[in-house]
C-alpha cells in the first residue's frame, strides 16, 4: 500500500509545481511537498499527501481509492486574499480538468489513473495562515515496478 500512496503523491506534487509554475503565483516561488508532516512548512506552500488507500473492487485486483489531499498555504501578510484565490484556482483548475487521468498517469512511471472525482474542498484561516485544501478520490494502480524508496 505504500507504494500506491507514494506513487500518487508525487504524481500529485509534479501537477502542483506545474500549474503553480504556469499561475506565476509569487514569481513562480512556490514550494511543492509531500507528504502530511510536510504541512507545517514555510509559505507559500503546496503539500501533495495521500490521506488513505483501499484496494478497490475486490482483494488483490491491484487497483487502490487513494484519497489524496492538496494542500495550499499562505500567509495573509504575505500575500493578499484575492492573489491567494488566484493560485487556489488555477491548482484546482488543473486537478479537476477533463484531461487529468492522463495527466497523472504519465507524471510518473508505471502508474495508471482510471478516475479521479473531487471528493472535498476546504478553505480555513489558522492565526495569520490561509489554508485550502482539496480532497481528491483518486482511482489508480501500479503497472509494473515500485517508485517507493
Amino acid at each position: 500500500m505504500q507504494d500506491i500512496l507514494y506513487t500518487t503523491e508525487l504524481a500529485c506534487a509534479y501537477l502542483a509545481a506545474t500549474a503553480s509554475l504556469a499561475s506565476d503565483y509569487n514569481g513562480g516561488t512556490v514550494n511543492i511537498y509531500t507528504g502530511m508532516d510536510n504541512l507545517t512548512k514555510d509559505a507559500p506552500a503546496i503539500t501533495c499527501w495521500a490521506e488513505s488507500a483501499t484496494e478497490y473492487d475486490y482483494l488483490f485486483s491491484g487497483q487502490w481509492m487513494v484519497r489524496m489531499n492538496v494542500s495550499m498555504k499562505e500567509m495573509a501578510s504575505s500575500a493578499s486574499l484575492n492573489n491567494f484565490g488566484n493560485l487556489v484556482g488555477d491548482i484546482e483548475s488543473q486537478f479537476l480538468s477533463q484531461n487529468i487521468e492522463g495527466v497523472l498517469a504519465n507524471s510518473v512511471p508505471n502508474y495508471y489513473v482510471y478516475q479521479v472525482k473531487m471528493a472535498d474542498r476546504n478553505f480555513t484561516i489558522s492565526g495569520d495562515a490561509w489554508n485550502h485544501t482539496l480532497g481528491l478520490d483518486i482511482l489508480c494502480t501500479i503497472t509494473s515496478g515500485s517508485t517507493y524508496p
